[in-house]
């Protein structure tokens, strides 16, 4: 079982999927989530959640330009020149996720975090909730690009 987080357009989630694991991508992002549901409509262990996911539940605000980004963030990274598409997306506690998770098996292979810049945020919450010893790998890509005021 692996988690992909910041699934895009499905690059990891098919590698996972090849070598026999379910595989359960957040993706937030609308134009990721299309790609997503037209690449892996047969096939039934690829669970996709059209979710951000956080340290806490409820709701983020996404930034991308309005031309097809294949991404979003939640910080303004982009030059004033560009012409900036702001939505509102559920976002959903990471940690309650692999709590409800590991109700129906033992541990999870593989967690990919790439999460544009909240990758420790997470992470504070899983160390905390004690989730991160159940993990057998984890991988995280920290976004280091600073916003423009």
């Amino acid at each position: 079982m692996c988690i992909d987080c910041g699934a895009n357009v499905g690059l990891i989630s098919d590698i996972f999927l090849k070598l026999g694991a379910t595989c359960y991508a957040f993706e937030p992002s609308r134009d990721c989530i299309k790609i997503l549901k037209h690449k892996f409509y047969k096939n039934n262990k690829f669970k996709l959640i059209p979710a951000a996911v956080s340290n806490r539940n409820g709701e983020v605000t996404l930034i991308r330009t309005s031309s097809f980004d294949q991404g979003a963030n939640t910080v303004n990274y982009y030059n004033d020149d560009a012409k900036i598409i702001k939505y509102t997306i559920k976002a959903i506690r990471l940690s309650d996720f692999i709590k409800d998770l590991l109700k129906t098996t033992n541990n999870i292979c593989l967690l990919k975090l790439d999460i544009e810049g909240a990758e420790f945020d997470v992470l504070e919450d899983l160390i905390k909730r004690e989730f991160t010893n159940r993990l057998s790998i984890l991988s995280a890509k920290h976004t280091n690009t600073l916003a423009k005021n």
